[in-house]
């Protein structure tokens, strides 16, 4: 998924809403954040979280 900034605070904000974003795969890490797919209310949830953690954070450069 293209986050259009740096996966790390990305995935620190998910972290903080309870939901786990997988590691770096670099050369991505600038960009693109791995994620697996759940059931449909889990993804419900999670995508809820990434607008939330994608509005907290804009993108800068990317």
């Amino acid at each position: 998924m293209n986050v259009k900034q740096p996966v790390r605070g990305f995935r620190d904000a998910c972290r903080l809403e309870g939901e786990l974003v997988a590691r770096d795969f670099p050369p991505y890490e600038k960009s693109h954040c791995r994620i697996s797919i759940g059931t449909i209310d889990e993804m419900k949830t999670a995508v809820a979280v990434f607008a939330k953690a994608l509005a907290a954070a804009p993108a800068k450069g990317c």
